[in-house]
């Protein structure tokens, strides 16, 4: 029981961060004579997905179909165990039409996963921790215990962006724990940016 609760827990977890929003400053603009488009690149959705499921967690193989498309099945596997595989079709088009097809592939088969999907403005970007965490508790994963600061007895807080715990100490200089809690990799020298 306890196995199968951590192996939801780390599926909920693995699967908001493929859904979690790209910084701002790398999503693309495309300007149609519509309007824009925001999008992200092939790399990026590598990227995340290394940094999710490990460069071994993933794999991708590719279909050219007989009007020139490409068909991409991008499969990842969770837990090490189990794979799941999503399928889309990526149009040739510009100077490059080959590269781009497969680019387009992948970048439709990883929305089917979450990633970038806030970018088609069908849902909200998920930068909202509250209600990712209500999705999760709804789909049976459990809440985590507050991990506390070994040394200070405060809780600590994740940082998204960095991956790292941390909390901010009296003096407004952060205590950062890294990015495995059991590991005390204590700064509380360096400055906070924009602190007094």
């Amino acid at each position: 029981m306890v196995a199968e609760t951590k192996k939801k827990k780390s599926f909920v977890e693995k699967s908001n961060a493929l859904k979690a929003a790209f910084d701002e400053r790398e999503v693309k603009t495309l300007k149609q004579s519509w309007g824009e488009v925001q999008y992200i690149t092939a790399r990026m959705v590598m990227d995340r997905l290394d940094d999710v499921v490990s460069p071994i967690g993933w794999t991708d193989s590719y279909i050219v179909l007989s009007d020139g498309s490409v068909e991409c099945s991008l499969s990842i596997t969770f837990d090490g165990s189990e794979w799941l595989t999503r399928c889309d079709v990526g149009t040739a088009e510009g100077t490059e039409p080959m590269k781009s097809a497969y680019s387009d592939a992948l970048k439709r088969a990883a929305v089917k996963f979450g990633v970038g999907r806030y970018l088609y403005g069908d849902t909200p970007p998920p930068q909202d921790e509250t209600a990712l965490e209500k999705e999760a508790l709804k789909q049976g994963a459990q809440p985590a215990p507050q991990p506390q600061c070994p040394k200070h007895k405060v809780p600590l807080l994740h940082n998204p962006n960095t991956g790292n715990w941390g909390h901010i100490l009296d003096n407004r200089k952060p205590c950062v724990m890294g990015k495995d809690v059991g590991v005390e990799l204590h700064l509380a020298n360096v400055e906070i940016q924009g602190a007094n």
